[in-house]
């Protein structure tokens, strides 16, 4: 029998917390050239909470309060390619967890699963962001991959990839302090 579906006050609150950091993040524009440490936090959202936990946090509620501060969006295709799906990718990083935080492996191979998820999830954010410039703006494949890999997308995803394993330590640590049911 399954288990049903059930979120903590406390799971809601860090949730919250950590969305709000990450919203926090990308309006302030604290940025190192065009990267944005947004997906830090989303990242921590999806291998804490799990897959499940994290599509409702990150493909749903921060997508839609960063529709509502950017203004980017378009019309439905934008706004489902670039923010639910775009961020939604990072909610597959979720499926590694249990690698990466995995006790019995070495310390460099859980931090290799965890560099190969972000790989995923950023590979995947850059596609989707790509077939929204194609689709919604009508920019060349080749030129609406570009500007996605150099200017968007891709610096945010390659700071995801050099800090989040400088966080493995203290993440673990939290893991085994504060413990949350996927």
């Amino acid at each position: 029998m399954k288990k049903p579906f059930k979120l903590t006050t406390r799971e809601m609150v860090e949730i919250a917390i950590l969305i709000a950091i990450a919203i926090v993040l990308d309006i302030a524009g604290i940025k190192i050239v065009h990267a944005s440490f947004t997906m830090v936090p989303l990242f921590i959202i999806a291998y804490r909470h799990g897959f499940v936990k994290s599509i409702i946090a990150i493909c749903f509620i921060y997508s839609f309060v960063t529709v509502l501060t950017d203004g980017w969006s378009v019309n439905f295709i934008s706004l489902l390619l670039d923010y639910v799906l775009g961020y939604g990718s990072i909610c597959l990083a979720a499926l590694f967890s249990k690698k990466i935080f995995n006790e019995s492996s070495k310390h460099y191979q859980n931090i290799l699963w965890m560099e190969l998820s972000i790989l995923i999830a950023s590979v995947l954010r850059v596609g989707f962001s790509t077939i929204s410039g194609v689709v919604v703006w009508e920019t060349p494949w080749l030129a609406s991959f570009l500007d996605n890999l150099l200017i968007y997308v891709g610096w945010d995803c390659l700071l995801a990839l050099i800090v989040m394993p400088l966080l493995y330590y203290p993440l673990g640590r939290l893991f085994k302090q504060y413990p949350i049911s996927k």
